[in-house]
């Protein structure tokens, strides 16, 4: 986690803890909550997926998930 805060900083995305926190906020609130899949809610398999934190904070997942891929 605290190498996407550094990303986001050093993208100039917030300049104050307080926006960076919005910034997160925003991020599991808009993107990963609203998704069946990254919350399990979707059963393709015999156990459903489940994103974790550290799984939603890998560089490539990260990513994936801002540019909407499990909306």
């Amino acid at each position: 986690m605290r190498q996407r805060w550094r990303q986001f900083y050093a993208s100039g995305d917030f300049k104050t803890s307080e926006e960076g926190i919005e910034c997160f906020r925003w991020y599991f609130k808009e993107k990963v909550k609203p998704s069946k899949f990254l919350t399990g809610r979707i059963n393709g398999k015999d156990r459903p997926f489940l994103a974790d934190l550290e799984w939603l904070m890998l560089p490539s997942n990260f990513a994936k998930v801002l540019e909407g891929k499990y909306s």
